[in-house]
């Protein structure tokens, strides 16, 4: 930074006040996503607010992104994933999957594997992840082991996948639609094809040989909730008149000093407790006791003159089958950004809500005011018909004992068809990519494999913002003249390096900025810096294009780089040092692959 500070000073600084604006809201932008302080989409918003405000974009240039087809494709494309899996296309590998779990666990992880790559390679490899999550904790189980062994070889695959196709993630589209931007050619459906899949070869086969030693075994919330189920109750229980509890502080209570029998909450009217502290509530006349009880503690709560079971037939008596479940906030979740105090679970779906872990963290008491984030785990109680509608309607993921889902299959062929005609007429160049993804979404649309309401809810609008607040800010970076002053500054340090070791360099500096921001933000940014610095250097671009779609995508070191990884976080009771020990090396052997076939593929013959 301090070379490229030196450029820029060494020329007229006043002329070149855009450039120096335009980076250091760059580098602002930056370090608001490495810190965290607001969601990043509120930080590229505020970037581009500046850039705008200090003119450097002007207000055409900002609304003239909206031209660009990326964003638009990836929107397709969501809504296309969507309905793959309401029409049950994606459910059908995870139940043969499934079948095999218990005979042949080993071939069965591996089917695991191929198949997340082999989808995410088609399909955007979030709902690919969300789906096959729950079944690799069931394999988990079948082989006797802890879900963490497999839930980040999972989320990799879904990575290494994503880099076969130009349909795999949206950061392959992304620097393929800003590299038609900078006036490169159109780069094909497959044109990546023979770099991603030797880079899913060689990351599968250090997998298999090494997450057996760097992986944890360790349990995770889903693993205790399965072990804390079994025949239990709900249980209402009311303090009759004369009870001795009366007046007595929940907390205070020898009755339910032993776990077994837990308090969830206190009904006073139709009004819960539950959100003030239960154990400094004042038992009264006429409360209602919400209890978890095992079938051996409810014949010792009937026996006991301090409750009674409800059985007054005037709401029925309140005992059912509980089942304890946690469930992963995805990125469509309608959890999403809310506290779960203001959800009324209780009244609208008779399920409780117990705990929330955020990266492996148990918020403790924070957990029913603390608003929800992609990745978060919430562990519910209740009865499993009520936990199956609530998983349903919200569109929470269930880790543990999935409930059965209503699918569409009369509508899967026409949605498979669909996708491959994206394909096919993509690949066979009748139509850019954008155009054939708003073909196939109109034919899912018109022949409801998915209703519209459903097409939206599939729609990652807030990945959407950020991609068109990270086109503005890159389209600063270009009219302001930034670009070329960085692709200059590098000139002389880049110049005389070898190919192999110029490839290196692009790779190490998409891959390391990933793993600190979102990757769709890094692609937007590099894509026009590389292409700049390559017609500054002489050599054809297009092949570091290539290398910074794999390096964009190449995030296994940190659980904040990759939404897949952020999924598997908390599933699989990670710790951060989990996905440095493991990706690390990892990030390592796909940066060597990846520049080793562009070098073989486009230099090899120049040397």
């Amino acid at each position: 930074m301090t070379e490229l500070a030196t450029h820029i000073a060494g020329e007229d600084w006043l002329s070149n006040l855009h450039a120096v604006i335009a980076l250091l809201v760059l580098a602002t932008v930056f370090v608001g996503f490495v810190l965290e302080l607001f969601p990043p989409q509120t930080t590229a918003i505020a970037g581009v607010a500046m850039l705008v405000g200090t003119g450097v974009l002007s207000t055409s240039d900002m609304l003239s992104i909206l031209s660009n087809g990326a964003p638009a494709t990836i929107a397709a494309l969501f809504i296309i994933s969507g309905a793959l899996a309401r029409t049950g296309v994606l459910d059908l590998f995870s139940r043969a999957l499934r079948r095999r779990a218990s005979t042949s666990p080993i071939w069965t992880v591996l089917g695991l594997i191929l198949v997340a790559m082999f989808l995410s390679a088609f399909v955007n490899n979030t709902p690919v992840a969300m789906v096959l999550i729950p079944v690799a904790i069931t394999l988990a189980g079948a082989m006797n082991t802890m879900p963490s062994r497999l839930l980040i070889p999972l989320s990799y695959a879904t990575i290494l996948g994503g880099v076969c196709t130009l349909l795999g993630t949206s950061t392959n589209i992304l620097v393929a639609g800003a590299a038609r931007a900078q006036g490169l050619e159109p780069i094909g459906m497959f044109e990546i094809t023979p770099i991603g899949l030797a880079v899913a070869a060689g990351g599968g086969l250090f997998m298999a040989i090494a997450a057996p030693f760097l992986l944890p075994n360790r349990p995770s919330t889903a693993a205790a909730a399965g072990s804390r189920s079994q025949a239990r109750f709900i249980i209402e229980a009311l303090i009759g008149a004369g009870s001795p509890l009366i007046g007595e502080r929940l907390g205070d209570t020898e009755l339910f000093a032993d776990n077994s029998v837990r308090v969830i909450d206190v009904l006073r009217g139709d009004v819960s407790l539950r959100r003030d502290n239960l154990r400094n509530v004042k038992l009264d006349g006429g409360d209602r006791l919400v209890l978890r009880s095992s079938t051996d503690d409810l014949a010792i709560l009937r026996s006991d003159g301090l409750l009674s079971l409800r059985d007054d037939g005037l709401e029925g008596v309140q005992s059912r089958s509980s089942s304890l479940m946690e469930a992963l906030v995805g990125p469509g979740s309608r959890f999403l950004g809310k506290q779960l105090i203001r959800l009324r679970l209780r009244r609208r779906y008779g399920v409780y809500a117990i705990a929330t872990h955020r990266r492996s963290v148990n918020l403790a008491d924070r957990y029913e005011t603390t608003p929800l984030e992609v990745g978060d785990t919430v562990l519910l109680e209740g009865a499993p018909e009520d936990l199956r509608r609530l998983t349903d309607d919200q569109d929470l993921i269930a880790l543990s004992d999935p409930p059965e889902r209503s699918y569409r299959p009369e509508k899967a062929p026409i949605v498979v068809a669909s996708m491959a005609g994206v394909v096919g007429l993509s690949a066979l160049g009748v139509l850019p990519i954008a155009g054939a993804a708003v073909v196939g979404v109109a034919v899912v649309l018109i022949t409801r494999c998915v209703d519209f309401d459903e097409a939206l809810e599939s729609i990652d609008g807030g990945l959407l913002l950020l991609i068109y607040a990270m086109l503005a800010i890159a389209k600063g970076l270009e009219t302001s003249g930034a670009v070329e002053d960085v692709a200059h500054a590098l000139e002389p340090f880049l110049m005389n390096l070898p190919i192999l070791a110029l490839l290196a360099c692009v790779y190490l500096m998409a891959s390391v900025m990933t793993e600190l921001v979102t990757n769709n933000a890094v692609a937007v940014v590099l894509t026009p810096i590389v292409i700049e610095l390559a017609r500054t250097l002489g050599i054809d671009p297009r092949p570091l294009v290539l290398l910074l779609m794999i390096g964009a995508s190449a995030s296994f070191a940190t659980p904040i780089g990759y939404q897949t990884n952020t999924l598997v976080y908390g599933p699989g009771g990670y710790r951060f040092t989990d996905f440095a020990r493991m990706g690390a090396p990892m990030n390592l052997l796909v940066g060597a692959i990846a520049t080793s076939m562009i070098w073989w593929l486009y230099f090899a013959d120049q040397t």
